[in-house]
């Protein structure tokens, strides 16, 4: 997601702007609101810790199958279990220190002459953003992220740990702002992308995060989540979700209003899609698309429109071969076919066919992030795409990012013209409302 990613009226939002004084939102029952289900018991906080809200936590898996990583703490800290037992004594600040994890009886975390075999290990200092993580940023650069909350390593069988962020939301939110939205956005377009923000991740953490050991992603495959900015407490971005503390978006589900997952992308390129063809959501108005956009027209030169963008067919293939079994299993001479179109134009799904005729389809997303996995040449489905002779061509592309929900472009667009966050939300997501969950 993000820049760094029925039968509703769909008119334009031309009421005059208004101001929505947020904090006066009732409060509604966090648990009752939230899929009608309890916070996510895989989401442990150590009970000694004070850092993270239990219910508000949020687990951002920073790094994936590693067999190493680099952290520092600059205050001391402790090391627990899942349970909050500790591991050791108190250790003292780090400074940039390497964490192997190693395998020999079972998996391990080393902290210099320290080694623990806990299958959940979290480090947690006694001070609020104390903890810095090395993290890829790009190439071969590296960056060290501050980070609020704790670190959480999740060590498996194959000597390989998961790292990963246990954070309160409000916090996460700052992070999220900071790397989805330019600091000189408009205050407004800064209040929506929080809530829908907000909304997404809590969503995902009582969804998907209730099967796993983590709740979203640090990349734009979840939310671009970079940490803490020095300056934090001063950014547009960290008051933008200091007004909006608690609001999310709803809509009025047969059994009570709920929140859903509140997608955004950067550029619609024109109109939003369906969630359902693409996710498989359930078809609700806030997510059904058709919203007529051309707000995003002033997003950057190569977005609202983009291409002729060429691709050689070998990187092509070996990059479809290499993840797909059974494109694996296709014979050679692959060729290539749009198979569908959304109705606002967007290419559905994606036909492999090898000299004989056997054949494999791919959603025409999947093809694209298969195939470019930055999303930075192959911006959306919406091209159109030809074979010419060892290249392939995507041409007469529209949009940026997967076109659900909410175009933060768009947004900005709205914003400029003096409307509220309230309003974007709704004209975005039609159908829904504004709910507070907890002050």
């Amino acid at each position: 997601m993000g820049l760094y990613g029925s039968a509703q009226r769909r008119s334009r939002p031309d009421r005059p702007a208004r101001s929505v004084h947020f904090p006066t939102l009732p409060v509604v029952a966090f648990s009752l609101l939230i899929l009608s289900c309890r916070v996510a018991e895989t989401s442990v906080v150590p009970s000694e810790s004070a850092l993270v809200h239990p219910q508000r936590s949020i687990r951002v898996l920073m790094l994936r199958d590693t067999d190493r990583f680099e952290f520092a703490v600059s205050c001391p800290f402790r090391v627990l279990d899942a349970a909050g037992n500790e591991l050791s004594e108190t250790l003292a600040p780090m400074g940039r220190t390497p964490a192997l994890i190693q395998r020999h009886s079972r998996t391990s975390l080393v902290l210099g002459s320290h080694r623990f075999t806990e299958t959940i290990i979290d480090l947690v200092p006694e001070r609020d953003g104390a903890i810095s993580l090395q993290m890829p940023a790009g190439g071969d650069r590296h960056v060290m992220r501050r980070l609020p909350g704790f670190l959480r390593c999740v060590l498996k069988s194959d000597g390989t740990a998961d790292v990963i962020n246990v954070v309160d939301v409000e916090d996460y939110l700052a992070g999220v702002l900071r790397g989805e939205v330019p600091p000189n956005w408009k205050e407004e377009t800064n209040k929506a992308q929080a809530i829908a923000a907000r909304t997404y991740v809590l969503f995902e953490k009582n969804t998907v995060g209730r099967r796993r050991t983590w709740d979203v992603t640090a990349t734009a495959r979840s939310q671009m989540y970079i940490g803490l900015d020095p300056d934090s407490e001063s950014t547009r971005a960290a008051a933008a979700v200091r007004a909006t503390r608690g609001i999310v978006c709803t809509w009025g589900f047969p059994d009570g209003d709920r929140i859903f997952c509140a997608y955004y992308s950067a550029v619609c390129g024109g109109e939003t899609q369906d969630a359902s063809l693409v996710n498989h959501d359930p078809p609700i108005p806030p997510l059904a698309g058709g919203v007529r956009c051309n707000y995003c027209a002033q997003a950057p030169k190569g977005t609202y429109r983009w291409g002729p963008v060429e691709v050689s067919h070998s990187m092509i293939e070996n990059a479809l071969r290499n993840r797909y079994r059974a494109i694996r299993k296709l014979g050679s001479k692959l060729r290539f076919e749009t198979a569908g179109h959304t109705p606002d134009g967007r290419v559905r799904n994606i036909r492999i066919l090898d000299q004989t005729g056997d054949s494999a389809k791919l959603s025409a997303e999947s093809f694209r992030l298969t195939v470019d996995p930055t999303g930075m040449k192959i911006k959306s489905t919406h091209f159109q795409m030809s074979e010419k002779g060892d290249r392939v061509w995507f041409t007469h592309g529209h949009g940026w990012g997967h076109g659900l929900g909410m175009c933060q472009w768009g947004a900005q667009g709205l914003g400029r013209r003096g409307k509220s966050a309230e309003e974007i939300l709704s004209f975005y997501y039609p159908g829904s409302k504004l709910t507070k969950v907890y002050d």
